[in-house]
């Protein structure tokens, strides 16, 4: 499920896009709050640096220190939105989905002065339902947005976005021909006005709609854009470059070639290792995958080890996804 790669742009939301971080201080701070703040100042920088497993231990502890804010302190929602945000780069998709439902309802306790924020949350909900294969709650979603997103639309950026997000529901509704000329009408917009990293979120989508097509070639073709374009970016899209090879792979083996699709998966599980950690689920999924290569070329020894290793990690891990957006936790 980790191949399908479904990421709206207004989706793609980092954490200081939602104000998370740089509060004012004053003298009688009490301690929580210091904490709070040093935490985030911490998590930032190794956001930047690509380093999303320290950052997320980082943010976890901030959220920790978050508790002891008023229930409708914005301070408190935009913490947990941004936990949510880097488990869903890691693809902890059931834990980034309940932060974004708790932090929705947050949104909504606060009034129509959050509806931005509360937006951002529920496009990266759809982004997270999307990435873990939950489509009936991606498009209800989605369905709900769309109006919002066509009578906002103000210039080319918000269409390029919207076109995205037509796609994306129209491929969750199996309507590939559509999906594919709105991802093609998207990617348009975004090459024109030179967006590097949207062309390229663009290009994994519709590389993923011409895999279901069974264009195997095509959808190579648009990958290997994708990532020749986000391997120039910084290290904040790190997670996009490993879906990206791990995507490569699948396509890769399909067409036939487990050699280009073992290298492929081998660079992307040594950047997921690097990135997330060896024990992280989607560096298991890559290990998965990665074992049926190797058993294509002959290799059969060194696959059975890597299977039984992710089989192993994975068959421990307590990922799951609950899909009613208003089934909301206590934040405790």
């Amino acid at each position: 499920m980790f191949s399908q790669i479904h990421l709206p742009i207004a989706a793609i939301v980092c954490l200081m896009q939602v104000g998370v971080g740089n509060e004012p201080s004053v003298l009688a701070d009490p301690p929580y709050l210091a904490q709070w703040r040093e935490c985030m100042a911490e998590s930032g920088p190794l956001y930047e640096a690509g380093r999303w497993d320290e950052a997320t231990k980082i943010l976890e502890r901030a959220l920790e220190y978050a508790r002891h804010f008023a229930p409708l302190d914005p301070r408190l929602a935009r913490t947990i939105h941004a936990v949510g945000f880097l488990y869903q780069q890691q693809g902890k998709y059931s834990a980034a989905a309940s932060q974004y439902r708790r932090a929705i309802h947050l949104w909504e306790q606060m009034g129509p002065q959050q509806h931005d924020a509360m937006r951002l949350s529920t496009d990266n909900l759809i982004g997270t339902y999307l990435e873990s294969g939950e489509y009936a709650a991606a498009r209800k979603l989605m369905e709900s947005r769309l109006p919002e997103m066509e009578r906002s639309t103000t210039d080319w950026e918000d269409r390029a976005t919207l076109l995205n997000m037509r796609a994306a529901l129209a491929e969750t509704q199996h309507r590939l021909g559509e999906a594919e000329l709105s991802y093609r009408e998207s990617l348009a917009l975004w090459q024109q006005h030179a967006r590097d990293k949207n062309s390229a979120l663009v290009l994994m989508n519709l590389s993923h709609v011409l895999s279901e097509m069974k264009r195997y070639q095509k959808g190579l073709d648009a990958i290997m854009e994708a990532l020749a374009i986000l391997e120039k970016l910084d290290a904040t899209v790190r997670p996009f470059v490993i879906l990206s090879l791990d995507h490569a792979g699948s396509l890769y083996m399909k067409l036939q070639r487990p050699g280009d699709a073992g290298a492929a998966y081998n660079r992307a599980l040594r950047m997921a290792e690097t990135t997330f950690g060896a024990e992280q689920i989607l560096t298991c999924a890559i290990m998965l995958r990665y074992s049926a290569a190797l058993r294509a070329l002959g290799q059969r020894d060194q696959a059975k080890v890597l299977a039984s290793k992710a089989k192993t990690m994975l068959g421990r891990s307590k990922e799951r996804l609950t899909v009613d957006v208003h089934e909301l936790a206590e934040f405790r």
